[in-house]
């Protein structure tokens, strides 16, 4: 690893992340307006399911915080299209920033964004919605899966990237990923109320594992040891996406861009 290449890159790439504080801000601001929104009706929805006690925030705040955090997708997707746009790809390449630089220090900035994202939508929900945060244990564990999901996140996008010929169907899986893996995962409604098909292929999306832990921790208050299973399993896709994202990506590849 190139030391000396990493540090520039990622100072240019969290430069361009401070340049748009209003897409930082959206990625905050929306889910609070929802969650104020849907949190009656989520709470209604979790006592049908035997949450007597619950208030609604237990669903909608680490839901819409998944939901929204999918979006990452077209933003680090963007982070690379647009230099083929501006026509500073070639000259990144044949930089004496390495493969491991130039990857990692593009992304970095948007996993730490959309971590930092979470943290805040569930300090904001126990301080505003009423959330129950058990002790310092169950704040532990939803740092320890939000970490694992924003993991997930960047691979998954590294991966589209070296999939996708263009930012706009990188665009297109962020915004049909987010929906699709969001109601499936049970991160719009608990998995309970989900129709049967639906809670067959939950195990095969990424969201239901991260609702499962934090479920384990909001409803459950299992603490650490009920997050084990869904962090592994989290890392686990993470792991295949990264591995797509490392064999697939070519810098010599032809990519289009808005930009």
């Amino acid at each position: 690893m190139s030391r000396s290449a990493f540090g520039p890159v990622l100072r240019n790439e969290v430069r361009l992340v401070r340049a748009e504080p209003l897409v930082v801000v959206s990625l905050m601001f929306m889910p609070l307006v929802i969650i104020s929104i849907l949190k009656s009706t989520m709470g209604a929805s979790l006592i049908a399911t035997g949450q007597t006690t619950a208030t609604g925030a237990e669903q909608v705040v680490p839901g819409q915080g998944l939901l929204f955090g999918f979006f990452l997708t077209s933003f680090i997707g963007l982070t690379f299209f647009r230099e083929h746009g501006w026509g500073t790809w070639d000259r990144l390449r044949v930089s004496r920033a390495t493969r491991f630089d130039i990857i990692v220090a593009k992304t970095l900035p948007w996993v730490i964004v959309g971590f930092a994202q979470l943290l805040i939508l569930f300090l904001l929900g126990w301080l505003l919605f009423d959330l129950a945060i058990p002790g310092f244990e169950g704040a532990l564990g939803i740092v320890v899966i939000s970490i694992c999901w924003v993991i997930f996140v960047g691979c998954f996008s590294v991966a589209m990237v070296a999939l996708l010929p263009s930012i706009q169907l990188v665009s297109a899986v962020s915004n049909l990923g987010a929906m699709v893996f969001s109601a499936i995962g049970g991160a719009l409604v608990p998995s309970a109320q989900l129709p049967g098909w639906a809670r067959a292929l939950g195990p095969f999306i990424p969201t239901h594992w991260a609702m499962r832990g934090f479920d384990a921790i909001l409803l459950e208050e299992k603490g650490l040891a009920g997050i084990v299973v869904p962090c592994l399993l989290l890392l686990g896709f993470a792991i295949a996406f990264g591995i797509i994202a490392h064999t697939r990506f070519r810098f010599d590849a032809v990519k289009t861009s808005w930009a």
